[in-house]
């Protein structure tokens, strides 16, 4: 998440801020999120330095599927999951 809008949050969060600014924070969060998540799948769409057209494949479908995650989860919940970071490897 990015940094400032996170510690935005958390401060709102703790001083009992309304609602409706915390819920605006966090969609500018994800917002934030899923826009530089767009550019590192487009990044690796046609980068070079993928080791083949079979690591790309994983890779952009691992990608795809954490930003279809995190599209449809609620934020909070996406940004307090304790579940691990997919991993490139299969």
């Amino acid at each position: 998440m990015d940094l400032p809008l996170e510690k935005k949050i958390a401060k709102l969060k703790e001083n009992s801020g309304t609602s409706g600014r915390i819920l605006k924070l966090e969609k500018k969060a994800k917002n934030t999120c899923l826009e530089k998540l767009d550019c590192l799948i487009k990044h690796f769409e046609g980068s070079p330095l993928v080791k083949g057209e079979e690591t790309r494949k994983i890779l952009l479908d691992k990608l795809g599927k954490v930003h279809r995650r995190w599209k449809e989860k609620d934020w909070e919940e996406t940004m307090t999951s304790e579940s691990p970071a997919p991993s490139v490897q299969t």
